[in-house]
């Protein structure tokens, strides 16, 4: 039975968009999923299933989550192959003159990643402290100081907007763990 990433969107961010983990695992069970684990409070699950399509998870994760929590929940999935090749990626970047004390991936699902124009300014990006590169489904941002403070994220939002983020910390810790 195939693994499957998830990353749930715009959970936990404020009253009324909680989905406690405890919650959120034992509704993933009860509908039939096998071997579900979570890590921490923003929507990083592992789950098996027999569904064979990403596209397929996701939908059937909005559906349920968003009948059970009552508001939308976008899910973007992963298998544990290709969230590997996310890591591999942010683990390889590099931007020259940023250092990168803040890092970010902004996770897409199929078809919604900035591509054309937006992927070529994202790439381009060159305020001080900040880079950005959009590479398959992620986007790889770096940001010298705070996020609140950061243009990229700011002159992006709505070319990100889709997505879900997450700091590399947590990418790598997920991918260390279910890939």
């Amino acid at each position: 039975m195939p693994t499957y990433v998830a990353f749930l969107r715009a959970i936990n961010l404020g009253a009324k968009r909680k989905v406690p983990m405890a919650e959120l695992r034992t509704c993933l069970t009860d509908a039939g999923y096998d071997d579900v684990e979570t890590h921490i409070q923003t929507g990083n699950v592992r789950l098996r299933t027999p569904a064979r399509s990403v596209a397929k998870v996701e939908e059937e994760l909005e559906h349920l989550l968003g009948r059970r929590f009552g508001f939308e929940i976008p899910a973007i999935v992963f298998t544990p192959e290709q969230l590997r090749e996310v890591y591999d990626d942010a683990l390889a970047f590099a931007p020259p003159g940023v250092k990168g004390e803040m890092r970010y991936v902004s996770l897409f699902k199929r078809g919604e990643a900035p591509t054309g124009e937006d992927a070529a300014a994202i790439d381009a990006w060159d305020a001080p402290g900040e880079a950005g590169v959009v590479k398959g489904r992620a986007v790889h941002i770096w940001i010298d100081g705070t996020s609140q403070a950061s243009r990229i994220l700011t002159e992006f939002k709505k070319p990100l907007w889709p997505g879900t983020n997450r700091n590399t910390k947590v990418l790598v810790a997920v991918t260390e763990k279910w890939a």
